[in-house]
């Protein structure tokens, strides 16, 4: 094994110095490559290991890679990628380093010129971690077995890098039952890092089993609990340990139950051996069930004697025996209450009691019973045999009360019942009494009468009246009552029908029907006189009722009539006013007063048309009412155009329009407005001189030279403009 760790090594070695000579003939090539000058930020090449993973404390190289010149370098690492640490001295772009733990490197560039730096990405460098095998770290020997690594196993230490040593220790402790050695391997590398690995070796020495013998514990008395007791049990043992006990029940016959107690005798070394004890009782703790019968009513005067026989019990344990425990009597008025008290117990001493009880009354004297006073029922009645009616006491107590019998007598319209009672007590000593009832039977009703219908006044309401009303009965004098009314419409006219009753003794009645009708109406006529009517200028009119309108809510027509009349006069307008009423059958009434106008004016209004215009050439005129006014004496007259005319005198055109303001009577007057207009469309004629010679000499307009002439009259002349063209000497 030795040998191959050491050949592993020699090869690491040799590995290690071809990477040497691999690293310098890289750095000679990236020494002699003609690289740009960095300028800004510098350009982060690659990280190269020519070694991954390494041996822990060995050399390695790191290589940057570089991609521009005129940079530094200062390089990092971190046990765990996150946190970077500068390198002491580590400046160059390789460097030679070593560690036992895996670790991130990376490199920052910075560029001389500009100053800016940036890392590499990191690169990851792993440890040749050593192979170690282990032993089983617990061994259990018997007695003579061999505790040598031999038989024990051994801690093996492998590894590529370098040798170590493995040694161990030993540390020996003992009792009577085994050896127990701890064995401390100690694993150490060749850079002196080591670690520790504890064994365990158990040597068991023959050891024989303890001897244990209990003492037998027989039957207890009833509802013991017992305890378990060490002093009980004998235990002899090479090496003594401890004594433990198990406790367990289990139910025999009866109520029998056995406890098992396991005694348990355990050596040091974990041997064991059992006994057993029992302990047999009877548990009980429960009462017995005791049953007495029902209580028992006796006949009348016996009195009860005591019988065991009667008395029944019963034991989750067995049969329990039954005793008499007590013997008592009380009375409550001629009640005899007597109570034997038994009593049940079992064989572990658990009892119940219960009492037999017997009542029995003693009595002779017989019982008071009382019917009521005589009474009258309802007319038409049959009674039925009553018993709360009936009342009967007793020294004893409640007598039981039956009916013996019952008879019946009439004599006219009365039907008398009897009926016999009879009071019984419980030791069958009676009394009777008679029940003496009376009913009148009357099955005819009366006869009753309502007065004939009648007719009411205006918006009277029909009164209650009941002496209207008379009734006759078979059996006496019937009682009248009113019992409701009615009413119906049709139109105004409300018709009431009273409803009464006579009723008799017995509750026969009849009904009669008085019937009402009257017209109710307190509601006026609705009255329309149609205002405000204009009539005919200058007219006196006469009253007309045809002119107003009148209804009434009743559907007859309402009476009108002329209740009064006036006049009065306003400038030209003149209001006559009639006064009219409306009256219906109830003599509602209701007034309204007709409006009717009428203007008295036989004056002509007042017009004005305007001087006479003159409109320029060739203008027809547009006739415009507002340049017309008029008034009136009594309203605003109308203005309207009632024609035009036209007359020419050469080339003068004369307009004359005809106005005519009309008032609301009709009067009217008129005058007429003139407008002026030259209307001419030919042309004048104008002549101007033959053409004319000067020399040097530039002329200058003169009207006096033109003459002009017109259809209409005077012409004006006026220069418009002058030009001149030359030609040669000729302008």
């Amino acid at each position: 094994m030795k040998t191959a760790a050491t050949i592993s090594m020699l090869l690491r070695q040799i590995t290690k110095f071809i990477s040497l000579i691999l690293i310098m003939s890289f750095s000679f090539l990236f020494s002699i490559k003609a690289q740009p000058p960095c300028n800004g930020i510098p350009q982060a090449g690659n990280i190269i290991a020519f070694q991954n993973p390494v041996c822990p404390g060995n050399n390695f190289v790191l290589l940057y890679n570089p991609t521009e010149s005129g940079i530094t370098f200062q390089w990092f690492s971190s046990p765990d990628g996150n946190n970077y640490n500068p390198i002491g001295g580590a400046t160059q772009q390789q460097i030679l380093t070593s560690i036992l733990q895996p670790t991130y490197f990376k490199c920052r560039i910075t560029c001389t010129s500009s100053g800016q730096s940036v890392f590499t990405q990191p690169i990851f460098i792993n440890v040749i971690q050593p192979v170690i095998q282990y032993p089983s770290a617990t061994v259990v020997l018997n007695e003579g077995e061999s505790s040598h690594p031999d038989n024990t196993g051994y801690v093996t230490f492998t590894t590529e890098c370098c040798l170590g040593s493995v040694t161990y220790s030993d540390a020996t402790s003992s009792n009577c039952c085994q050896i127990e050695i701890t064995r401390t391997w100690t694993v150490v590398d060749c850079h002196g890092e080591g670690l520790q690995y504890v064994q365990t070796i158990t040597v068991l020495l023959d050891v024989a089993a303890p001897v244990i013998t209990c003492t037998p514990l027989g039957a207890g008395a009833c509802n013991t609990t017992p305890t378990p007791d060490p002093g009980s049990v004998i235990v002899s043992d090479e090496c003594p340990g401890s004594l433990s006990v198990a406790t367990s029940e289990a139910a025999g016959s009866g109520c029998i139950v056995v406890t098992t107690f396991t005694w348990t005798a355990t050596d040091q070394c974990g041997h064991s051996s059992t006994c057993t004890q029992t302990y047999s009782r009877i548990m009980d703790a429960i009462a017995p069930v005791i049953v007495c019968p029902a209580p028992v009513a006796l006949a009348c005067n016996v009195t009860p004697s005591p019988n065991v026989a009667a008395i029944s019990a019963t034991d989750n344990c067995g049969t329990p025996e039954i005793s008499l425990v007590g013997n008592g009597s009380s009375t409550v008025g001629c009640l005899t209450t007597t109570t034997f008290t038994w009593r049940a117990t079992d064989a572990c001493g658990n009892f119940a009691d219960c009492d037999q009880v017997f009542t029995s009354i003693f009595d002779l004297i017989k019982p008071v019973i009382h019917c009521p006073d005589p009474s009258d029922l309802p007319c038409n009645t049959t009674p039925s045999p009553d018993f709360t009616s009936i009342t009967a006491t007793d020294n004893c107590g409640t007598p039981e009360i039956s009916f013996v019998g019952s008879s019946s007598s009439t004599s006219g319209c009365f039907v008398t019942y009897v009926f016999i009672w009879r009071a019984t007590d419980a030791c069958g000593n009676i009394d009777d009494c008679a029940q003496i009832l009376t009913s009148v039977h009357d099955l005819t009703p009366p006869v009753i009468t309502c007065p004939v219908p009648d007719t009411f006044p205006c918006n009277l309401l029909p009164f209650i009246d009941p002496s209207l009303i008379s009734a006759t009965d078979n059996c006496g004098t019937p009682v009248i009552t009113y019992i409701d009314s009615r009413s119906s419409s049709n139109g105004c006219w409300v018709t009431s029908i009273e409803t009464w009753k006579a009723t008799d003794a017995c509750g026969n009645f009849s009904f009669c029907e008085k019937l009402t009708t009257a017209l109710f109406d307190a509601i006026a006529p609705e009255i329309n006189c149609n205002n405000p009517v204009s009539i005919d200028c200058n007219t006196v009119p006469t009253p007309d009722a045809s002119d107003i309108e009148a209804t009434d809510n009743c559907g007859v027509a309402p009476e009108i009539t002329l209740v009064g009349s006036s006049s009065s006069t306003i400038d030209c307008v003149k209001n006559f006013v009639f006064t009219w009423r409306a009256t219906d059958a109830c003599g509602n009434s209701r007034e309204c007063d007709q409006v009717l106008t009428s203007i008295f004016d036989d004056i002509d209004p007042f017009i004005e048309c305007p001087e006479p215009i003159t409109l320029p050439c060739n203008t027809t005129p547009v006739p415009d009412e507002s340049l017309i006014s008029a008034a009136d004496n009594c309203s605003d007259p109308f203005i309207t155009l009632q024609g035009t005319s036209i007359t020419d005198i050469g080339c003068l055109r004369i307009f004359e329009l005809t106005w005519r303001a009309t008032d609301d009577c009709g009067n009217f007057s008129e005058c007429t407005q003139v407008y002026f207009s030259d209307f001419d469309e030919i042309p004048p004629e104008i002549i101007c001189p033959d053409p004319d010679s000067l020399c040097n000499v530039t002329p200058t307009p003169s009207v006096s030279q033109i003459s002009a002439t017109d259809n209409c009259g005077i012409v004006d002349i006026v220069l418009l403009g002058t030009s001149s063209t030359t030609a040669g000497c000729v302008t």
